[in-house]
């Protein structure tokens, strides 16, 4: 399936986190996410059905102090949670894609991207790309 393939663009920010945005997600390095932190960053995604997934693509910036550093991706049974860890990695500090090794297929309408640190400057995320059916 395609990214933005039942995704509903919801605009309402909770915490340092955001309900699926846009800008991650529009193919072009011109926009991007800004967490305002070092620490902890997030974005929910919202696919209005049960997504299976099996891996996930980060796109990290040319200023690599703002690239995410530990990441997990996450599922819960709304937007609020409670939230589970099914793959999480240290993405590299370097300019251009990452993708996570394949994880066991996992399920669910949320997804969570989180990003515990940065290297340095407020977290950035300029594109990601998620891989299932």
């Amino acid at each position: 399936f395609q990214a933005e393939d039942g995704i509903r663009d919801l605009v309402r920010s909770r915490g340092l986190g955001d309900v699926y945005k846009r800008q991650t997600l529009n193919n072009t390095l011109l926009d991007y996410w800004d967490a305002n932190a070092t620490t902890n960053g997030w974005i929910v995604y919202d696919f209005g059905t049960p997504r299976t997934l099996l891996r996930f693509r980060l796109y990290n910036a040319y200023a690599a102090n703002y690239n995410p550093k530990n990441c997990r991706l996450q599922t819960g049974p709304s937007l609020t949670g409670p939230w589970t860890t099914v793959h999480s990695w240290a993405s590299p500090r370097a300019e251009g894609w990452f993708e996570t090794d394949a994880f066991d297929p996992a399920s669910s309408r949320y997804w969570r991207f989180c990003t515990d640190d940065s290297y340095g400057s407020p977290i950035q995320v300029y594109q990601v790309n998620f891989y299932g059916y």
